[in-house]
Formats: C-alpha cells, structure tokens, sequence
C-alpha cells in the first residue's frame, strides 16, 4: 500500500514594487523575485509584446506591491506610455 505524498509547504514572497519602472526593469524585478509578469493595458487586455518605453501605471500593480503570494504566481502590470498615468482613461462622472 502506498502512502500519500506528504503536503509541501508553499514558499511566499513579497510583491516588489515596480510602480513607474519601464516594462523592462518591472518584468526583471518581478522574474527576480520567482514571479511572472504579465502586462495589460488600460482596458486589461493582454499586451503581449509591450513597447520597450512604457511604463507601469500608478495603482497598476495587482496583487499590490508588499503583498505576500505564492512563488510563480502572476502578477498584473498596467502598463502605459507615461510613467506618471499613461493614456487617459474613461470620464467617469459622479
């Protein structure tokens, strides 16, 4: 009889913060911490290939920087052309 494999113990790491770092140094920041980027515009449709100038977006960083999550998890980069809030987004009124 088999015995049943013993649970591992998942390994947590803290989300860097790459809030305004271009999409280059944000991807290796969050690769170096056992993480995998991924990049989104706006409208949080997948950009594959992000221009090399972009930015992350201010409050474009979800789970959020300091977070503690499992190592290999995604984390979601809203990225844009400015560092300071890239393209406008919708007008949303009151």
């Amino acid at each position: 009889m088999s015995q049943p494999e013993p649970e591992r113990a998942l390994v947590k790491v803290a989300v860097p913060d790459v809030i305004h770092k271009t999409v280059a140094s944000a991807g290796a920041t969050i690769h170096a911490a056992g993480l995998v980027p991924a990049f989104v515009d706006r409208s949080l449709k997948a950009v594959e290939d992000p221009p090399p100038g972009w930015y992350v977006q201010t409050d474009g960083e979800h789970p959020t920087r300091g977070t503690m999550v499992d190592v290999g998890s995604i984390v979601l980069l809203t990225i844009g052309a400015s560092s300071t809030g890239g393209e406008p987004g919708p007008i949303r009124f009151p």
